[in-house]
């Protein structure tokens, strides 16, 4: 809320006289119709925006405006007086719902690299899975069969050595 105060006038040389009672006005205006608290810095702004609704009128200056919104309390007026103080935040919400969608585009891009990825490496751990364990069969078949030649290399040294024990047994 804003409290109205007896503020020394103060002008600039512009176009249409706007005082600090005027700005103050507008601010309160501005607030009680659209919940829009406007700051000291967006002074220029506000004359700069205005200045156009004083143009079309036909008024010389702010005060002879507000008066002119005050007397009409609904109407044509007040929307082109918020629409005058709103415009650039209207196209910044249009601008930041433009930035959303490609935001979201890369958001929806990056997920669906990150499920091919995610995919990429299962099939990758799968495959390597089915190598290790073909390894694994392939070692324990070859250690089956060196198993089993070591078994008759011995099996058959022994056979080798019965024989001259048999003959010198013949012979004594």
């Amino acid at each position: 809320m804003y409290i109205e105060t007896q503020a020394p006038t103060s002008t600039v040389s512009t176009e249409f006289l706007f005082t600090d009672s005027d700005f103050s006005k507008v601010r309160a205006m501005i607030h009680r119709r659209a919940g829009i608290a406007l700051g000291e810095q967006k002074r220029q702004m506000v004359y700069s925006r205005l200045s156009r609704r004083l143009r079309e009128l036909r008024l010389p200056e702010f005060s002879s405006y507000l008066e002119l919104l005050e007397s009409r309390q609904d109407g044509d007026e007040w929307q082109s007086f918020i629409n005058s103080l709103t415009t650039n935040l209207t196209s910044a919400i249009s601008a930041m719902g433009l930035v959303q969608g490609a935001v979201g585009t890369g958001e929806n891009t990056l997920s669906y690299a990150v499920q091919l990825a995610q995919s990429q490496i299962s099939s990758f751990s799968a495959a390597q899975s089915a190598i290790r364990d073909a390894d694994v069969a392939t070692e324990a078949a070859n250690l089956t069969k060196a198993q089993i030649l070591q078994q008759s290399s011995v099996a058959a040294l022994a056979q080798a050595n019965a024989a001259p024990q048999a003959l010198l047994k013949l012979l004594s």
